[in-house]
């Protein structure tokens, strides 16, 4: 039989602590979701992570599947698509007056390392979907 270590009501308060801040990170960005100079926008995305796989979704309205470019890593994603219609605001705020968006781009951090060779990217109407496995930490050990 064996007996699993409780946890420590420090542990506990930790490791709450460390998912609030999670939480209102992720609400509260700390960058602008916009680039006026570089005409450049950032796209709305949402991670999931199951148990063997990391999911993310990105929202890319005015976007053609053949303007994307990805690049992934083992511990992020490089995303960069080119608008098929600029979106143009006018009179936006007390000091900008009009600005040109011509491309979606970003840089999304994975909570999980994973395996970029076996990533599998689905683009569907406007939403791309990427399917990320998890590297396994596995090592063969040899018995002597």
């Amino acid at each position: 039989m064996s007996r699993r270590r409780r946890r420590s009501i420090f542990e506990e308060f930790e490791e709450i602590d460390r998912r609030v801040d999670e939480f209102f990170s992720s609400i509260f960005q700390k960058e602008p979701m916009w680039d006026v100079r570089a005409g450049t926008l950032t796209p709305l995305y949402d991670i999931r992570e199951t148990k063997d796989s990391v999911v993310v979704m990105v929202d890319l309205p005015y976007v053609q599947k053949d303007d994307i470019e990805l690049r992934v890593s083992e511990e992020s994603i490089d995303l960069s698509a080119k608008l098929c219609q600029p979106v143009r605001y006018e009179r936006w705020g007390t000091t900008q007056r009009d600005c040109e968006f011509k491309k979606l781009s970003t840089t999304i951090r994975l909570p999980a390392e994973v395996v970029p060779d076996d990533a599998v990217a689905k683009f569907k109407e406007g939403v791309l979907t990427l399917e990320l496995p998890k590297k396994i930490k596995r090592r063969r050990i040899p018995v002597e």
